[in-house]
């Protein structure tokens, strides 16, 4: 967690801070279940995660539902949000 002094340090560039690329090991950490293809996620019945070369995309069927691909893991947990409407945790 991220304190106001953290964000205050961030923003006046004395810390720098990275994203998390994400990997296999973060999608089970976060509960994601491989499959020979894709990923999923118990709490989805409707979509899975696929993996390609670009990165990660969430799927239903053969539609893509997002644009861009997934790759750190703060654009995992957002997209997660905005599907679930709740924090992904693990």
């Amino acid at each position: 967690m991220l304190s106001a002094r953290d964000i205050a340090d961030i923003e006046s560039k004395k810390i720098e801070v990275f994203p998390v690329t994400l990997v296999r090991e973060w999608l089970e950490k976060f509960q994601f279940i491989a499959t020979e293809t894709s990923f999923v996620h118990y709490k989805f019945t409707h979509a899975h995660l696929e993996q390609r070369k670009e990165g990660f995309f969430f799927m239903t069927g053969k539609n893509q539902l997002n644009r861009f691909p997934i790759l750190y893991v703060h654009q995992l947990q957002n997209a997660f949000y905005w599907m679930a409407g709740e924090d992904l945790t693990y």
